[in-house]
């Protein structure tokens, strides 16, 4: 069996016993798929960590499985508590044996529990940064559990979800048998990733009230040059074998033994690769009507968004269009330090910032004054608050356009959602790194390959 097979029932099987009878090897499977995916993972954390407005205390892995993620976050966020949820046993063994063995389990809280119960009562907290990875596709009513996210979650705190795209494939299709045969045999294997990515997220999380909702694509890779790749991959492939023993001729499975004994020998150049969709959405701060529903029970443009009282709504005017006297485009370390010059002296500020800073993926920040190494986003988190102190308002999007005159500018975001009229505007944008199609420089970048060394630990001391 696949491990989508396999992991069909995990976090939502009503009898838990059943995972005590878990497939021999899985849960070692599932480990080395964790360790694979730490690019992935990191890259998630990276567009969570934008969105939040302050570094959170409390944070929930949905469907922590070994743990890969709840320790992502545990050593990111070193002030942060990570409550791990998770149906089955023995993989919470291996989420405690994870933590100890990166020194964070003394901030990690295991809870046994299935995703469709009342899990929220279990943390008893208010989450600052829900985690749901490979998770919700499993749970018997996504929108209602999205509902209970919402309902978890503080007001503005942030949820990011990882899902599969249904772009699988292994690299060559054929193992490089040559057999057109075993190659479409194992593309209708790999099929069984499609059905997933019909469910429409965006829709799901904007229904349940969530707003600032904004979706990446990433890539999930496995190559033959490493260890734990090869052995990824034979597991993946010995799966394969077994479900497709009465499909395959006796050449087909030569070749497939051929492919996994390449494997064990390391001598060979096969490559995995299967799509993920990243959506990262924010919980708004709403003032409570006690006419109109709340939460998943109305629509956006129906609640009220609790802001500051300057810049905020404008009187008589939808309540998505906001008025300022300077609005500045671009959340980074350049908008962000005269966002709270211009704020310190009494101006109205607001900050347009669409969570993808380009020094994202260093490691550490350098030549930054009384800041040395500081974490880019830890960087800008410390530099939203100090904005934020002197009143500047910063709202997740994508400016998209502005026109207008002096004192009369009207700043586009995500395509006409919202629009602030404002009577100045600073672009502070930056710029976005156009990466060159060569192999690893991708992977790399930001840490053994950088543009600008100072922002990376490639110039670290």
């Amino acid at each position: 069996m696949t491990h989508h097979e396999l992991h069909s029932d995990h976090h939502h099987r009503p009898d838990h016993d059943v995972w005590q009878g878990m497939p021999e090897g899985f849960a070692d499977y599932l480990e080395l798929e964790a360790q694979l995916s730490t690019p992935v993972v990191n890259a998630a954390i990276d567009r969570g960590t934008a969105a939040l407005d302050h570094a959170p205390s409390t944070i929930v892995d949905l469907g922590s499985g070994t743990g890969g993620a709840t320790v992502a976050l545990a050593t990111r966020f070193p002030n942060a508590r990570v409550h791990s949820l998770d149906v089955s046993p023995q993989l919470l063994d291996k989420v405690s044996t994870a933590a100890t063995a990166a020194g964070v389990n003394d901030r990690v809280e295991k809870h046994l529990i299935d995703l469709d119960d009342d899990w929220a009562a279990d943390v008893a907290e208010s989450v600052d940064l829900a985690w749901a990875a490979l998770t919700l596709h499993h749970v018997a009513d996504p929108a209602q559990s999205l509902q209970q996210i919402f309902t978890a979650l503080r007001p503005g705190g942030v949820l990011v979800v990882t899902e599969l795209t249904g772009k699988a494939a292994f690299d060559p299709e054929d193992l490089g048998s040559g057999s057109a045969r075993l190659g479409e045999h194992l593309r209708r294997a790999l099929s069984s990733h499609e059905h997933h990515a019909n469910t429409e997220w965006t829709t799901l999380l904007t229904e349940a009230g969530f707003t600032a909702v904004e979706s990446h694509e990433d890539e999930f890779v496995v190559a033959a040059d490493s260890l734990e790749g090869r052995r990824y991959l034979a597991k993946q492939l010995q799966a394969y074998q077994q479900r497709l023993i009465n499909d395959l001729t006796d050449d087909d499975l030569t070749e497939l033994n051929y492919a996994i004994e390449s494997l064990q020998t390391s001598s060979s150049t096969l490559a995995f690769r299967s799509g993920r969709a990243i959506w990262v959405a924010v919980r708004p701060h709403v003032t409570a009507d006690p006419d109109q529903p709340s939460g998943a029970e109305q629509s956006l443009q129906d609640q009220s968004i609790e802001e500051p009282t300057s810049p905020g709504p404008r009187a008589g005017r939808d309540h998505a269009s906001f008025d300022a006297e300077i609005a500045v485009v671009g959340g980074g370390a350049a908008g962000l330090a005269a966002a709270t010059a211009l704020a310190r002296s009494r101006r109205q500020v607001v900050v347009i910032d669409a969570g993808n800073p380009r020094n994202a993926p260093a490691d550490g920040a350098h030549n930054v004054l009384g800041q040395e190494g500081i974490s880019p986003l830890e960087l800008l988190a410390r530099g939203r608050q100090e904005a934020e102190a002197y009143g500047a308002q910063i709202l997740s999007g994508q400016a998209t356009g502005a026109s207008g005159t002096i004192d009369n500018f009207t700043i586009e975001i995500d395509g006409g959602k919202r629009n602030i009229q404002a009577r100045r505007i600073i672009l502070a944008s930056g710029l976005v790194d156009e990466l060159p199609a060569i192999p690893g420089v991708a992977a790399g970048w930001g840490t053994q390959c950088a543009a600008l060394p100072v922002l990376s630990r490639v110039g670290g001391p």
